[in-house]
């Protein structure tokens, strides 16, 4: 009778594990996927955190994972195929849309006034450039730094993937054993700079703000397209009167290639007396001509502010109007 029993637990044994196996293979394993950023495309960049999402390649579901640092962690992801965005989320100025897709995951900002720099947002109704009245204005992004890796396999003994090569734009293809998956952030977003030199009559302004029209108004990061809408982004404007110079920078999600609006740049000046005065120039030439289009700085020549008169023969311009001048571009 004990032999009986067993065999029979033997048996039952058996039938159990061979059935644990068959749920296994109906089930995919998670792997510990260790999460490495790169940063040799972009040196010297060390944003507070960073979040990766990974898309199924069948579309069918999506997961993000955020990392303290700049450096990685792990995301713990199913066996299977994926593609992968990637950029730092220590931003504040962006916003989202479509993030459950890998194609339409987009970045953009909110609407904005080209006063804002001065006024904050309670600004409205601001004179703009001839032929950039219904150009939206939106506010300055953040720096973005990211990119994306597509073809992700992930598999029980290792992890194959492939990213564009910054150096060479060259889509390089890495079969990992250790399950370790390298990403290379690049800088995504563009930085202007800005010189007006020669500026006549500087000490008499009492603040001032710039904007630049014609910028693209998103980003959809996981395709690198920008968006065709153009849009005005308004920005500090810093005056030194030690070198009778106008400076600044500021963030843009750059501008579409196939664009082919002027792209006006517009100094927004109020006097110590009250009165207002905006200034146009055409720089067009500048932005579309520049060889990298993430780094681009303009030049203005030659600005003359007028000298106010305060015994009432001086500016007749009321507080609440403003004078247009348009400018010539000199270099």
């Amino acid at each position: 009778m004990k032999r009986y029993l067993y065999i029979t637990f033997a048996v039952v044994w058996v039938l159990i594990g061979c059935t644990h196996k068959e749920l296994c293979y109906h089930h995919p394993h998670q792997k510990d996927v260790t999460v490495v950023f790169d940063w040799s495309g972009a040196p010297n960049v060390t944003p507070r955190s960073m979040c990766v999402y990974f898309y199924a390649e069948d579309g069918s579901s999506w997961q993000r994972f955020d990392f303290n640092g700049h450096l990685g962690g792990t995301a713990k992801l199913h066996v299977g195929r994926y593609h992968a965005i990637f950029y730092n989320n220590d931003t504040t100025g962006l916003l989202f849309s479509d993030t459950d897709s890998f194609e339409k995951h987009t970045l953009y900002t909110r609407e904005g006034d080209v006063l804002e720099p001065i006024y904050g947002n309670t600004a409205r109704h601001t004179p703009r450039a001839r032929n950039t009245e219904d150009q939206m204005v939106t506010i300055c992004p953040d720096m973005v730094y990211g990119g994306y890796a597509v073809d992700i396999e992930v598999t029980d003994f290792g992890v194959k993937y492939s990213y564009v090569s910054s150096r060479n734009n060259v889509l390089v293809t890495v079969d990992s054993p250790d399950i370790v998956l390298t990403l290379y952030p690049v800088q995504q977003t563009a930085r202007y700079t800005y010189e007006i030199t020669n500026v006549k009559n500087l000490k008499y302004a009492s603040s001032m703000c710039a904007s630049l029209s014609g910028m693209a108004y998103s980003l959809a990061i996981g395709e690198g397209e920008l968006s065709p809408t153009n849009v005005i982004i308004p920005f500090a404007a810093k005056p030194e009167l030690a070198t009778n110079r106008i400076t600044g920078e500021f963030i843009t999600f750059g501008h579409h290639p196939a664009n082919d609006e002027k792209h006006m740049f517009v100094l927004y000046v109020i006097f110590d007396n009250g009165e207002k005065y905006y200034y146009t120039f055409d720089v067009t030439d500048q932005v579309d001509g520049a060889e990298d289009s993430l780094h681009i700085h303009l030049e203005i020549n030659d600005l003359s502010f007028p000298t106010p008169i305060y015994n009432g023969n001086g500016f007749q311009v009321g507080v609440d109007d403003w004078e247009r001048v348009e400018q010539d571009l000199i270099l």
